[in-house]
């Protein structure tokens, strides 16, 4: 019986230690305008790639910076799982809960994403033996001839470590994902331990992620590409500091820890660039990421009366199905640059065709949510 007493007093302690904080529903939108920016990143490349003069048309040349939404997804993750994290302190639910809830959202939408991939690339291929269809990405997948490692990888989400090719292209993103989860998960069995500064402890583990992966940027930048996945790591982290203060905005540590790191990707900003992941440059991604950070801390306070806005719903309501979108929109703009081309369209018509590609993949990727995404979700989300 003391014992019993005890536990129900640390998970007292832990729930009055934990401030909940008001959604935050502009996320939504910013979702929303992340996944239709990496749309339009790879559906500009098509377009440019097949019309050079396209290259100086405003709406091409904003969609080639679309890369950096997969920096927003980042960010507003890091924001997302922490908040789940100390809702799990809060509600002492386990960190086994945990981790059945984040792998029940990341991983059935992938495998059927990898399914309908594979299927349409053998098709893809008999095609192409035929003269029917042109040789590209999707046909090159040669999922048939394939080592298992390949499949093990893929199936995991853990390409990037294992240096396997994705069935998925934009899934290499979720290699990120799924360890950063698993890292959450290990801070969690730490905070748990503590009970009286369970979320503190939380915090102190996640921001050290962070500055460590700061860190190697900074002064051990021959490392970086095999740091995986502390390399992207801070991204995850801004967003963690986000949540904090936002959280515990007078708490001193969450100052400390939000006015250090932000001191540490300033330096990354201002240090030597550094060729990252996916050839991504360090002062890009950070300075971006620290921008988007500062814009959703500043904008919390303005939280409801935009949510009302028609053009925010709009974002939101993408938004709902940005997992779907970036995981299928790729094939679908596959598959629709293989039918212009058989068209042989002139350049003229980038007017008609380049909506009608970005809209085509919207659809497709809302039916995706519909059918292979919304079963697997939370329903009191």
């Amino acid at each position: 019986m003391p014992e019993m007493t005890e536990e129900a007093n640390a998970v007292k302690v832990i729930a009055a230690s934990s401030r909940s904080v008001a959604p935050y529903r502009l996320l939504d939108t910013w979702r929303g305008v992340a996944s239709l920016w990496v749309v339009l990143y790879h559906a500009s490349m098509v377009f440019v790639t097949r019309y050079p003069a396209l290259n100086a048309n405003p709406v091409y040349a904003f969609g080639q910076y679309g890369h950096l939404g997969v920096r927003i997804f980042f960010v507003i993750s890091g924001y997302c799982i922490t908040h789940a994290a100390c809702a799990n302190l809060r509600r002492n639910q386990g960190v086994s809960a945990f981790m059945r809830a984040r792998l029940r959202r990341i991983y059935p939408p992938v495998w059927f994403a990898q399914a309908l991939y594979a299927v349409l690339s053998l098709l893809a291929a008999l095609l192409v033996t035929r003269g029917i269809l042109k040789s590209s990405v999707l046909m090159q997948n040669g999922v048939l001839h394939q080592p298992p490692l390949y499949f093990i990888a893929n199936i995991s989400l853990l390409g990037l470590p294992l240096r396997q090719v994705f069935i998925v292209g934009p899934t290499w993103t979720l290699c990120y994902e799924i360890t950063f989860y698993a890292m959450v998960a290990i801070a969690l069995v730490v905070a748990y331990r503590q009970k009286r500064a369970a979320e503190r402890v939380l915090f102190t583990i996640l921001h050290s992620f962070t500055l460590l992966g700061l860190g190697l940027i900074i002064f051990a930048p021959w490392s970086v590409l095999c740091a995986y996945p502390l390399d992207f790591w801070p991204q995850f982290g801004l967003g963690v500091v986000a949540y904090d203060i936002l959280h515990n905005p007078r708490r001193r540590s969450a100052q400390a820890a939000a006015i250090l790191i932000g001191v540490f990707v300033v330096a990354v900003i201002g240090s030597r660039d550094v060729t990252l992941t996916m050839l991504s440059s360090s002062t890009q991604t950070y300075l971006f990421s620290l921008g988007f950070t500062l814009l959703i801390l500043a904008m919390y306070r303005y939280d409801s009366p935009l949510a009302k806005l028609k053009i925010v719903k709009f974002g939101a309501a993408i938004g709902l199905f940005s997992y779907s979108l970036y995981l299928t929109h790729t094939v679908v703009l596959g598959l629709e640059t293989q039918v212009l081309s058989k068209l042989r369209l002139s350049e003229h018509w980038h007017w008609f065709t380049f909506p009608l590609l970005v809209g085509v993949s919207l659809g497709f990727g809302r039916l995706f949510f519909q059918f292979c995404e919304k079963p697997f979700l939370n329903s009191r989300r």
